[in-house]
């Protein structure tokens, strides 16, 4: 079972893009295998192998995702994030503004996928270590 708790303030501790490799590997040592993130509402949940599900309301909701998706700037939003130049309501807007209507990590095999609002992968990034 997945302690709300523990999962929040691993969350809590996450300042910059650039440390969410250290991120997941603490989730993944409280059992969570994957979380979702909805640009839209701001709400991430997490989850593990028996779909056991933590669910924590951000600061960023009520984002507007333009209809029509650009890779080219998702993409550029993840890497600024991941190099210190946006905070993460800074990285939601961006996202939001290039087409990202929610992602989702999968943390066992390493990578996060940048979905559409048709459903769409926009981009897939891996994660490396």
């Amino acid at each position: 079972m997945l302690l709300k708790s523990e999962i929040l303030a691993i969350a809590a501790k996450l300042k910059h893009g650039a440390e969410v490799l250290k991120l997941h590997q603490e989730l993944l040592d409280l059992g969570v295998t994957s979380y979702y993130y909805s640009v839209t509402e701001g709400t991430h949940q997490y989850y593990n192998d028996a779909k056991d599900l933590v669910e924590e309301k951000s600061d960023c909701g009520g984002l507007f995702v333009v209809r029509i998706a650009s890779r080219e700037a998702a993409e550029q939003a993840v890497l600024k994030y991941r190099n210190y130049a946006y905070d993460f309501p800074t990285f939601c807007r961006a996202l939001a503004s290039s087409g990202v209507y929610e992602y989702v990590a999968d943390l066992a095999k390493g990578k996060i996928a940048y979905i559409d609002q048709t459903g769409n992968e926009i981009f897939v990034e891996a994660l490396k270590s």
